[in-house]
């Protein structure tokens, strides 16, 4: 069966994080806040502005809360007064805030709770929600000291609600944690592990060393009451490295208890006593040091010093401490305490036989226990509907999570998708606009090919033309010459004797007749290549023209004069001219209409 003092401190362990990151002014006064003292002191004097004086009195309020509380109170008090005078709402509320968290160092807890409750009223009046969860977390914690489990769980889940809200990741962070120190007390220890994880999670990504040292110790408390001794140790002794190695005397001391405990769960007395003497030890650190109810940690060490020397048998300073421990508990309302150091004093005096005092601490160890009995009956009950409660809304908000994280991915589906769909478009236009282009430069290039190749074919048929005129030319001088050969052997042909000029006749037969049928067929063979269709469309519109008509039409399309035609066909000029005169009738064409012109259109 545990120590109920090592469940209690355990509560203690994993709330005392939030007091000490939430409340400001956990540090020794030093020489830069003198000075920020002397200006906010100024400020409060001449400032103009109702606000600005009074968020001076409030911050000054908040530094001298480190070792002069009843300073720390007359400038919260002194705030309050000009807010009220000036009906300045948010000052109002700071002020009732500062108050509170100076009734916590001052472990009058109850009086703490009212200002605190005052400060929420105000912040809501003046639509600040922003300011609410530290406020909230605080109560949340104050109501966990004191057993007050129902209360505490209603001040987390407002927290958390607010932190997830505004995205306050620390906050968030701080509130799963004391969720998990929550569950733990109710023995839900899936849920603890749960919070206490998610909690570790934020820390890590956030990297907050501090807030890992407590998230350790909580789960080395949940290990432990689950049995896991090995585990459980290791957490408390990793709590102990992360604050010596942060040099925080505070966050040692409480560390050292927290071994302390461990120590007497596995009936180790003798290290139990040493980490709580060593804890004891750093009493002064912890007064200066510490923003949060001192009396809350001095009861559970004075009660586990007590009660580590209860069990070695040395009943005299067991007496002593936890006499301590339990003036201590019933000051800060630990129940738990004051029940288990009156159970042992009880026991102790009457090994001393000082039965009055047993008597005394017996009735007060019964009516306690009783009392905290059917408490605990009726806060069990509370509990279990506070819990199904809570897990309602904690799924209700999980739900409510899930739909917004489906509506956000649906929407960034569909922004994706509007996104994908625009770049979709550019591309295609730009692909377009490039295939325009491209189409362009081929309609261009294929223009300029088109150009090309028809200058080409300009220049190619100019070519043919001036060398097909070059062979007539040719062949004309060559029937000239053939001619005029032929002309002479004629002339001469008397001359010759009578037995060749039989010879002389056949050559100038045969030079006639070879030069009129090869100079035609070159000469058709050569015109078809440079204008192929000339005779096609001439039989197509005229198809009634004789083979000499034709070759007249082809002579005329190359622009050769009469005379030419003449020597080349071996006619008259005379004969040429009639044969012209024939063809223009046949192709219907007038007399004022040139003949090589309408030949040259085919």
């Amino acid at each position: 069966m545990k120590n109920p003092f090592w469940i209690v401190f355990y509560r203690f362990f994993s709330v005392f994080a939030l007091l000490f990151l939430l409340l400001p002014g956990a540090k020794i006064l030093s020489g830069q806040q003198e000075s920020t003292i002397d200006s906010l002191k100024n400020l409060a004097a001449v400032s103009d502005q109702d606000s600005t004086r009074i968020f001076a009195l409030t911050n000054l309020s908040t530094i001298y809360k480190i070792d002069q509380l009843d300073s720390a109170e007359y400038f919260a008090m002194e705030a309050m007064r000009q807010a009220k005078e000036t009906d300045f709402t948010e000052g109002i509320a700071a002020s009732y805030f500062a108050l509170g968290t100076i009734e916590v160092s001052r472990d009058s807890l109850d009086q703490a709770k009212i200002y605190l409750l005052e400060a929420i009223k105000y912040y809501k009046l003046c639509d600040k929600e922003i300011e609410l969860p530290q406020i909230y977390m605080i109560l949340g914690t104050l109501h966990n000291y004191q057993d007050e489990v129902f209360e505490s769980l209603h001040c987390f889940e407002k927290t958390l609600e607010i932190a997830i809200k505004y995205n306050l990741r620390q906050t968030e962070e701080h509130v799963y944690n004391n969720l998990g120190s929550v569950y733990r007390v109710m023995k839900n220890y899936e849920k603890a592990l749960e919070y206490f994880n998610k909690a570790l999670v934020i820390s890590t990504e956030l990297g907050y060393s501090e807030e890992v040292y407590y998230i350790y110790g909580n789960l080395g408390i949940v290990h432990a009451e689950l049995g896991d001794k090995e585990l459980a140790e290791s957490y408390f002794k990793k709590t102990l490295q992360i604050a010596r190695k942060q040099n925080n005397e505070v966050m040692e001391a409480f560390a050292m208890v927290s071994l302390g405990d461990f120590n007497m769960d596995v009936k180790n007395y003798p290290e139990a006593l040493r980490y709580y003497n060593q804890a004891h030890e750093k009493a002064d650190a912890v007064n200066a040091g510490y923003s949060g109810p001192k009396a809350l940690f001095f009861a559970n060490v004075y009660s586990g010093i007590g009660s580590a020397q209860y069990f070695l048998k040395n009943y005299n300073t067991a007496i002593e401490y936890l006499t301590l421990g339990f003036d201590k508990a019933q000051e800060t309302g630990q129940l738990s305490i004051v029940v288990e150091s009156a159970k042992k004093l009880s026991h102790a005096y009457e090994l001393r036989n000082r039965l009055d005092l047993a008597l005394k601490y017996a009735r007060i160890y019964k009516s306690v226990s009783d009392s905290t009995m059917n408490e605990d009956i009726v806060r069990r009950i509370t509990e279990v509907n506070m819990q199904n409660k809570f897990d309602k809304q904690t799924a209700e908000r999980e739900f409510e999570q899930a739909i917004t994280d489906a509506t956000q991915k649906r929407n960034r589906v569909i922004y994706q998708m509007i996104i994908g769909g625009a770049i979709l478009g550019l591309v295609i236009f730009l692909l377009l606009f490039l295939l325009s282009i491209n189409k362009v430069k081929r309609v261009r290039l294929k223009s300029e090919n088109l150009q090309l190749e028809k200058e080409n074919l300009s220049n190619d048929l100019t070519y043919k033309n001036k060398e097909l005129t070059t062979n007539v030319m040719y062949l004309l001088k060559k029937n000239e010459l053939i001619l005029n050969v032929t002309d002479k052997l004629r002339k001469s042909k008397m001359g010759f004797k009578v037995e060749n000029r039989k010879v002389v006749e056949d050559v100038i037969r045969d030079l006639e007749t070879a030069s009129k049928g090869d100079f035609w067929k070159e000469f058709e063979l050569r015109f078809q290549e440079v204008h192929s269709d000339f005779y096609n469309k001439l039989n197509e519109l005229f198809p009634n023209l004789t083979p000499n008509e034709l070759k007249l039409c082809a002579f005329l399309r190359l622009n050769m004069s009469t005379k030419d035609i003449a020597a080349i066909t071996f006619l008259s000029v005379n004969s040429i001219n009639i044969a012209r005169h024939r063809l223009r009738k046949k192709l219907n064409i007038d007399q004022d209409e040139n003949l090589i012109v309408f030949l040259s259109s085919l």
